[in-house]
């Protein structure tokens, strides 16, 4: 199904919707939390601003008195572990700013896109399998013109490694009323296991 939208801004928008697609709640969220304590590195530059001072509810409020500024590299930290550790495909990027894409590893072994890459213009298109192209280009077209609000394709990648994978790609806009920017968040799951098995 798509993937409900959030009214929370920046990195909690972000979290709640791994969360969702995740399942966890709880506990279980409070233990992810818990799990993240690094330091922050590359993807700070192209994360959503933190300069709000909020929280996500489902990861709770701030702590009473501490500084700000640690509690936003702990959210930030969150962000990280989750977005790197899930088995699911993301990809986040302001709309129409290509030098703000980041994508996590497993998007990376799904598509056959290494992450450094992300940025190079047309690139997943060019991995997309040629008779899935016309497919996704008339949902995107139609989430331009506002007449969807998302949409969810199945199609095939052609692998780097010469194999050809399946996936379900959900993509939908998200207008961030803290910055006024239209973002782009997707979410690939590989299926192909059991394309494999309906074959």
């Amino acid at each position: 199904e798509p993937v409900a939208k959030h009214d929370g801004a920046g990195v909690e928008g972000w979290l709640d919707h791994l969360l969702d697609i995740l399942g966890p709640s709880g506990e279980d969220q409070q233990k992810l939390g818990r799990r993240a304590d690094f330091v922050i590195c590359g993807i700070q530059q192209h994360t959503p601003d933190l300069r709000a001072n909020r929280r996500s509810p489902r990861l709770g409020g701030l702590h009473n008195g501490a500084p700000f500024a640690s509690e936003a590299l702990r959210e930030q930290a969150r962000f990280k572990f989750i977005f790197e550790a899930v088995p699911v495909g993301f990809t986040w990027m302001v709309h129409d700013q290509l030098a703000s894409r980041i994508v996590n590893p497993a998007h990376a072994s799904i598509t056959g896109v290494p992450i450094e890459r992300c940025r190079e213009l047309g690139l997943y298109r060019v991995a997309t399998h040629p008779d899935d192209r016309a497919r996704q280009d008339l949902l995107h077209q139609q989430l331009l013109a506002g007449t969807i609000e998302s949409y969810e394709v199945e199609k095939r990648y052609l692998h780097a490694d010469g194999t050809v994978r399946w996936a379900v790609l959900t993509l939908r806009f998200y207008h961030d009323p803290a910055t006024g920017e239209t973002q782009e968040i997707s979410t690939l799951i590989d299926i192909t296991e059991r394309k494999r098995a309906e074959n």
